[in-house]
């Protein structure tokens, strides 16, 4: 019981800290927020790649969520609102070994909408140590 209370806690905590940032605030969407960050904490590389489950725990998609909801409501969605707020998103690679999905990765292009984002307050509250 306390372990998911502290869980909701430490959830909503998150949330409202991810609603500070002017620039993330105004970005529909939970999910759309959270790949953002993603994005900018790789900014100088071009691309993100992070192992398919952990990126599932970082999103926090529910488990009852198959791969097309995965695709539709969050995939899809952030390919057309994260390019307004500064990275183009060229394509989205599962990588599969055998059947399963064994990561992801995301290929991007900063943009003409790019605003620097201080990404150091989100790293140690969202534990972005899982990050690559």
């Amino acid at each position: 019981m306390e372990k998911k209370n502290f869980e909701t806690k430490e959830r909503k905590e998150k949330f409202q800290f991810l609603s500070k940032s002017s620039h993330i605030r105004d970005m529909r969407g939970k999910y759309n927020r959270i790949i953002f960050l993603m994005l900018n904490y790789s900014k100088y590389q071009g691309k993100y790649k992070c192992d398919y489950k952990e990126f599932k725990k970082i999103l926090e998609i529910p488990k009852s969520y198959r791969e097309s909801h995965i695709n539709t409501k969050i995939l899809n969605l952030s390919k057309v609102e994260i390019p307004k707020f500064g990275f183009d998103i060229l394509e989205i690679n599962k990588i599969k070994k055998s059947r399963s999905i064994d990561e992801i990765e995301i290929i991007f292009n900063k943009n003409s909408n790019y605003i620097e984002v201080d990404i150091k307050p989100y790293e140690s509250h969202m534990k972005m140590k899982m990050f690559r």
